[in-house]
């Protein structure tokens, strides 16, 4: 990661002179970026030097979130689209485009709920 986004800031800003380019977890990524071409060309980038040392991207498993933007471009990984959503899970959590977290609640409580349920026999 550092390789693919250590050339120009394409990230968000995070504090006065930071940018925040990307969250890593394991084998997970989430690329940020203000704008689509920004997007476009990190992505690139990062299929570029995953491509250098042997890894490939997939365009099946990558999915684009748009926060605050009207754009219908997609990103495009070895020529293929990107699905855009609207909600995911990342790290156990869920995301969604406009912020609001019921999605993610109504997950806990499925969780809190099957736990409870399998205590019951005890």
């Amino acid at each position: 990661m550092k390789r693919a986004t250590n050339q120009q800031p394409r990230g968000i800003t995070w504090r006065a002179f930071n940018y925040l380019e990307d969250e890593d977890f394991a084998a997970d990524i989430a690329l940020l970026s203000r704008s689509q071409k920004d997007k476009q060309e990190k992505t690139s980038c990062l299929e570029t030097t995953a491509r250098s040392i042997g890894l490939k991207i997939s365009h099946f498993k990558s999915k684009v979130m748009k926060i605050n933007t009207k754009s219908n471009n997609g990103v495009l990984i070895d020529g293929e689209s990107v699905e855009n959503v609207t909600d995911f899970k990342y790290i156990g959590s869920y995301l969604t485009a406009d912020g609001k977290r019921n999605r993610e609640t109504l997950a806990r409580i499925v969780l809190a709920s099957t736990a409870f349920y399998k205590l019951n026999n005890i």
